[in-house]
Parts: structure tokens; sequence; C-alpha cells
């Protein structure tokens, strides 16, 4: 019975100092949004928005496809994340590990088991559709500025 308390004493420890649990809830939202920044630069490059020969129209163009790039891929890793974590893709996973498992020929497990043990945790991933939406958000400005100077 001492044994067990300790285990679980030390159990909550390693919960108490969890990166997940200590980190400042904005810190997710800084990274995201600084990688996104990035494939945005990286996007705006690549269709030539930094030229100095091109026209104001074909800078803006350049910039709102970047951000729009950007966006979409951020807020669709979000939903997909989400519809994961909802189960959406459940049956094919374990599908997937019953082939496996059928193929080695180890023991596996139900799907009844299967379902509970991936919904212990949840994945959150509203931070992600959040910037997404906002580089979609910055997307559109530029593609309305695109039109005015068109």
């Amino acid at each position: 019975m001492e044994q067990n308390l300790q285990e679980e004493t030390k159990e909550k420890r390693a919960e108490d100092f969890d990166l997940k649990k200590t980190s400042p809830w904005w810190k997710k939202y800084l990274i995201t949004l600084a990688v996104g920044v990035g494939m945005m630069l990286l996007f705006v490059w690549i269709r030539g928005g930094f030229d100095a020969e091109i026209t104001t129209a074909t800078r803006l163009g350049a910039w709102s496809d970047g951000c729009f790039i950007t966006g979409v891929l951020i807020a669709g890793i979000g939903l997909l994340t989400w519809l994961s974590g909802e189960g959406a893709f459940d049956m094919l996973g374990y599908a997937i590990k019953l082939g496996i498992t059928l193929i080695f020929r180890t023991e596996h497990e139900s799907y009844v088991d299967y379902k509970v043990r991936k919904n212990e945790h949840k994945p959150v991933c509203f931070y992600l559709v959040l910037v997404g939406m906002f580089f979609l958000l910055l997307a559109g400005i530029f593609t309305g500025l695109f039109t005015i100077f068109e």
C-alpha cells in the first residue's frame, strides 16, 4: 500500500511539472504565428513578391497568395486535427492496425477498447484554426488592395 502511495506521489509530481500545463496559453499561438509568417514569406518569395521590377498590383497579389496558402494550410491542419480528436478517423486507424496485427499474427484489441484508448486525450487545436483564419483575413485584405491597384 505504501508503495502504491509513493508511485501515485511520483506521478502527481510529474504531472505538476508537465510543460504543457506550466507553459503560458499564448505560447502556442505565438509559435504558430511565427511558423505561419515564415511560410508566408517563403510563398511570397516564390511568387516574386520581393522583386524590384514588379508593379504594386503584382506585389499585392503575391502577398495575397502567400497569406491565403498559409491560412488554408494552418487552418486545414487544425480542422483535420479536430476531426481526428472527435473520432472521425478512428475506424480507418483501427482497420489499418487490425490489418497489420493480422499479417504478423499478434493479438489485437477490440474496436471498443481501441476507441476508449484513443479517446483518453483529445488534441487541442483551436489555436491552429484561429491563426489560420488570421492569415485568411490578411489574404482578404491583400486581395481587396489588389483589386484597387489593378
